[in-house]
């Protein structure tokens, strides 16, 4: 990229649906591939349900927290090591823009709970989105993308807005 007068970004997302809406919902950001050695990003809490055939449904509260590391160039694209801890639990707190914030499920409603970390070493071409698939339809996506000399991408990451 640098030969080509081009920088490189990472464009990663959590999606989830939305527990009262029923509709996709995501936190989509973008990071220079430059300074990415161990850097961590926390996203925001959400809910999340899972209904049963009988229509009831259980809910929890979505914490989760991605880290990134050993960014490097390979042939045609990028590759990362990622570290992915998704936390679902009837209640949680969060540092969120300055502020301590908490969410929790009523006690009369079912909850859900997991905890999982994906820890996994990822080759990306350029403008193609590696996906992990979580619990509860919770997703993170990733993709590499060049941007020209003017900062105008190169390359599509069709990771949507919500």
């Amino acid at each position: 990229p640098v030969r080509s007068n081009h920088t490189v970004s990472l464009v990663n997302s959590l999606s989830w649906t939305n527990a009262v809406s029923d509709k996709p919902d995501a936190l989509r950001t973008a990071w220079p591939l430059a300074g990415l050695t161990q850097h961590s990003e926390q996203f925001p809490l959400a809910q999340v349900k899972r209904c049963d055939a009988a229509g009831v449904c259980s809910w929890g509260v979505l914490k989760a927290e991605r880290t990134l590391s050993a960014p490097r160039y390979v042939a045609g694209g990028v590759a990362v090591d990622v570290a992915l801890s998704v936390d679902v639990d009837r209640r949680h707190e969060a540092l969120q823009g300055g502020e301590r914030v908490a969410v929790a499920i009523p006690a009369d409603v079912p909850a859900l709970t997991t905890r999982r970390t994906v820890r996994k070493s990822v080759v990306m071409q350029y403008g193609k989105i590696e996906r992990i698939d979580l619990d509860f339809g919770i997703g993170y996506e990733l993709c590499a993308q060049r941007h020209d000399a003017a900062g105008q991408p190169v390359d599509s990451c069709e990771i949507p807005f919500m």
